[in-house]
């Protein structure tokens, strides 16, 4: 039930991959593309698991996400 808020989706993907994401899951509420991470920097979010990271994404492995999320680790 909602009452008196606006949820938003705010996803990592550029434009073109968050409206196919939102297409292809037939999602109706309002979803943005940070695409640049500011959003995600601003509220310190930027740290997800392998799940999250790479939702939607079947061609790459579970160590792909492993290795990614070290990658993401060390740029902090």
């Amino acid at each position: 039930m909602e009452q008196g808020a606006n949820i938003i989706i705010i996803g990592q993907a550029e434009p073109e991959r968050t409206a196919e994401y939102a297409k292809r899951n037939k999602l109706s509420r309002t979803i943005l593309s940070d695409s640049s991470n500011k959003v995600y920097q601003g509220y310190g979010l930027l740290e997800g698991d392998v799940s999250q990271i790479l939702y939607g994404l079947p061609k790459f492995s579970y160590q792909d996400g492993i290795d990614l999320m070290e990658v993401r680790k060390a740029t902090d």
